[in-house]
């Protein structure tokens, strides 16, 4: 952005047209958000990236992902385990014996 903000902004524009805006409006818009460069970076983040910014503590939202997963099989039960309870095994290493 600092080195190339005119691309950006070109990306930016791109961004806004195929979602819909008239090329006037996509570059009006743009002009306006780059002038605040939070503003600008916060908006690349969510548009361009898809980076959501979130209060949330990353341990919570990975288990609620990981539980609602749809693909909760046999390999995540293990996991399950394994994070729930490894902080209490003061680095012993269990291994399960082969199927």
């Amino acid at each position: 952005m600092e080195n190339y903000p005119d691309s950006e902004k070109l990306e930016l524009e791109k961004l806004y047209v195929e979602k819909g805006m008239t090329e006037t409006d996509a570059k009006t818009m743009v002009y306006i958000i780059a002038k605040n460069k939070k503003v600008w970076v916060d908006i690349m983040m969510v548009e361009e990236i898809g980076i959501i910014e979130s209060d949330e503590s990353p341990q919570k939202n990975a288990l609620r992902h990981l539980l609602h997963s749809p693909h909760l099989d046999l390999f995540h039960c293990p996991l399950m385990c394994w994070l729930c309870f490894s902080p209490f095994l003061n680095n012993q290493v269990f291994c399960l014996p082969p199927c």
